[in-house]
């Protein structure tokens, strides 16, 4: 089944319902319906068509759906797993809709320029994240489709970023909230020095008999450690929550104390296999203006959650019609989504523009 993440499709589409891009009519037959809105086969079939003819942007599409854009069978097609996340896009596009329409939602133009920062932002991490390097940047890409494909994927982002809006869970990032959020949190917020053993597995239960028995953690670090800092007893330094190195930090200690090792994590060195253990040597409270930028980025982080298990409940309670071409409607351990369609890839080319399919 392909992944939802990210980007979802939007709520309703402000710049293009107008034109009746995705809804049913009595000139087309409905491929998609959800919650008794429907949408063309020919439609959806000519946006992956699109998507699949743009070299740029088929690149983030593919990063961010882990799929492959063409067919292997037939190389003017789409493959059947592009037709199957773009389907999903559109069943999430019309589960947002009925969602935030009921609590009258109404994009503004500053929404949507933040939305589209925001959009070209995400797809530039979602790049790096996959080690995927694609030919132009996320704006450009974005650039080279069609106009109301453009306006379309940033309303989409729109909408996903509204989602989480609607739930008592959610926080709205004003400048109380954000004070409140680190008062509430503050332990997250520390300037942390960490050290760290980097020991060959054939040495590591000497090395943490010598930890056990009392050896202090430089010490041990001193006699055990092959790295050049272990001359130091292993210091990696000191981060702030305004250091580009302090998730990575925080995540390294976390459910650790000052002064003890936390659990080995296993890795090579060269040709060496080591375990590598991490140190919490001293945790000083950070002010809030140092956390400032952290504690948005942790709001942000919450409220995508949020977001996405909104949107996973109410995928799962939509009412979903689907067209066994365009793919399978199911469950994926607990998760609802479209599963590519068996029918040969040669058979998912779009349909002449016009066409009354």
């Amino acid at each position: 089944m392909t992944s939802m993440r990210r980007v979802f499709l939007p709520l309703a589409l402000i710049f293009t319902l107008a034109a009746g891009a995705w809804f049913g009519s009595a000139t087309g037959s409905a491929a998609v319906t959800v919650n008794g809105h429907s949408a063309h086969r020919a439609q959806i079939l000519r946006d992956v068509a699109a998507i699949q003819q743009s070299p740029s942007f088929s690149c983030y599409f593919a990063a961010l759906y882990q799929v492959p854009v063409t067919s292997s069978l037939n190389p003017n097609a789409p493959s059947t797993a592009a037709v199957a996340s773009w389907t999903n896009f559109i069943i999430q596009s019309y589960t947002i809709e009925n969602y935030e329409a009921h609590f009258g939602f109404q994009m503004t133009k500053a929404q949507y320029a933040d939305a589209a920062t925001s959009l070209e932002a995400s797809l530039t991490s979602t790049v790096s994240k996959t080690g995927r390097t694609c030919p132009d940047t996320a704006a450009v890409a974005i650039g080279s489709l069609p106009q109301r494909l453009q306006e379309e994927l940033v309303v989409a982002h729109a909408a996903s970023m509204a989602i989480s809006n609607y739930s008592t869970t959610s926080v709205n990032p004003t400048a109380a909230n954000l004070l409140a959020f680190y008062q509430a949190n503050a332990t997250q917020y520390q300037i942390l020095c960490v050290s760290d053993a980097v020991v060959p597995l054939a040495n590591q239960s000497s090395f943490q008999n010598a930890v056990a028995s009392g050896e202090s953690p430089a010490a041990a670090i001193r006699q055990y450690s092959i790295t050049p800092n272990a001359a130091t007893g292993g210091s990696l330094g000191c981060f702030g929550p305004s250091s580009p190195y302090y998730a990575s930090a925080r995540s390294a200690v976390a459910g650790t104390t000052p002064g003890r090792f936390g659990n080995p994590v296993s890795a090579t060195s060269g040709t060496t296999q080591v375990a590598v253990f991490f140190i919490l040597t001293s945790a000083t409270q950070a002010t809030f203006a140092q956390s400032k930028a952290q504690v948005a980025n942790d709001i942000s982080t919450h409220n995508e959650s949020v977001g996405q298990g909104t949107l996973s409940a109410l995928i799962k309670s939509a009412r979903v019609e689907l067209d066994s071409s365009l793919g399978m409607w199911g469950d994926s351990n607990g998760v609802m989504g479209v599963f590519p369609p068996t029918s040969p890839a040669a058979t998912l080319v779009p349909a002449p523009l016009g066409s009354a399919e």
